[in-house]
Order: structure tokens, then C-alpha cells, then sequence
């Protein structure tokens, strides 16, 4: 059985994984380079990591599907 602090370990892991465009542009159906442009017309800071991969933080992600208020 799963201790708590092994549950609470597990979701901040999970908080520190970013989420990647590819991943954003297979959902949604929409070419990653236009995607990317897209996000930001939104305002959505797309980085990019070590193997010129791009991604957005999970707080923006978040807002992208209407989950936490925008600022």
C-alpha cells in the first residue's frame, strides 16, 4: 500500500515534467510548428530543452485547458 508522503513524492514529480509541444499539436490535431506560433499569440512561453524539443510549464498547461484562472 501507498504511504502518503510516497502519493505526495509521486505528483511533485510529476509537476516537474514539462509538457511537450508534440504532445500538445497530437491532441489537438494542429502541425507542432503552427501550434507553437500559436501558443504564442496566446502568450504561452514555449522553451526549449537540450534536444531542441519544445515545451511549456504544467501552470501553463493548466490554462490552456481552463483549469486554473489566467492572470
Amino acid at each position: 500500500m501507498e504511504t502518503i508522503q510516497q502519493s505526495i513524492d509521486r505528483t511533485r514529480e510529476r509537476e516537474l515534467e514539462p509538457t511537450y509541444t508534440w504532445q500538445l499539436a497530437r491532441c489537438t490535431n494542429i502541425a507542432e510548428k503552427s501550434l507553437i506560433y500559436s501558443l504564442a499569440q496566446l502568450g504561452v512561453e514555449v522553451r526549449f530543452d537540450d534536444h531542441s524539443r519544445g515545451y511549456i510549464t504544467k501552470a501553463d498547461a493548466r490554462k490552456l485547458m481552463g483549469l486554473e484562472a489566467g492572470e
